[in-house]
């Protein structure tokens, strides 16, 4: 194995061939379909007058989405992923990102389901790591092997996070999860502080973080995907809610 400044060399993911092939299949298809449309809008008689308005919305959604293809395909055609046991290096797009797992700070998830006919087709889960300098780097989402690439940075960003967390609650100072804001003293919403008594237990479902008063009311909802270190969340409000 090799070894550099981030320890030994673990494992490296480049980009899957599926997800390159359906990049480029849906670029060629919708920019076919444009040109297509465009060709019959200047064909005379080929479209009747009261649907050329139609077709020049479906010409000009056709080339939006091809650029939109074609960009994901230039972009993350080339990109490549190392992880090592001290930290990790992304290539994406020429741009190289290069930083030990001390240096992030909270890690981020959304989970998009895609349906065809009511029927799943996959499941999208994008990644996106923020670090101590403020810079957010995204994982690609058509890595091969994703699923397993998060389970690895779960375990080396939770840990980290819960440790400073708890150090920052012992000096009885406050930890920020993205909109959500919790100190020994209870959860801060919106500017609006709620002692741990008058709570609940946060409940997770569906994507969807349910907070809710004594008696059961709910009090506010949060997507899973606004809060950073989500499961670093859910831990700490659940012990600090048991001491209070």
């Amino acid at each position: 194995m090799a070894y550099d400044d981030l320890g030994e060399l673990q494992d490296t993911q480049a980009m899957s061939k599926r997800f390159l092939f359906s990049a480029f299949v849906l670029w060629l298809g919708t920019l076919v379909a444009c040109f297509f449309i465009l060709h019959l809008l200047f064909t005379p008689a080929a479209i009747a007058p009261d649907q050329r308005r139609a077709a020049t919305i479906v010409c000009a959604m056709s080339g939006l989405a091809s650029l939109v293809f074609g960009w994901a395909l230039v972009h993350h055609r080339g990109a490549r992923l190392s992880v090592y046991s001290g930290g990790l290096e992304l290539f994406v797009s020429g741009y190289r990102y290069r930083f030990r797992w001390d240096e992030v700070q909270c890690l981020t998830l959304r989970v998009t389901a895609r349906t065809v006919n009511g029927i799943r087709a996959a499941t999208i889960h994008e990644y996106t790591l923020h670090l101590a300098d403020g810079r957010k780097v995204a994982i690609p989402s058509g890595l091969r092997d994703v699923e397993v690439l998060g389970q690895r940075l779960e375990r080396e960003v939770y840990p980290r996070a819960a440790s400073r967390a708890f150090e920052l609650l012992r000096r009885n100072q406050s930890v920020t999860f993205g909109p959500c804001k919790i100190s020994n003293q209870g959860l801060e919403l919106s500017g609006t502080l709620k002692s741990w008594k008058e709570l609940e237990p946060i409940t997770l479902s569906s994507g969807i973080f349910t907070v809710r008063k004594r008696g059961g009311q709910t009090w506010r909802v949060i997507p899973f995907s606004d809060v950073p270190n989500a499961p670093v969340f859910l831990q700490l409000t659940q012990s600090l809610r048991q001491a209070s």
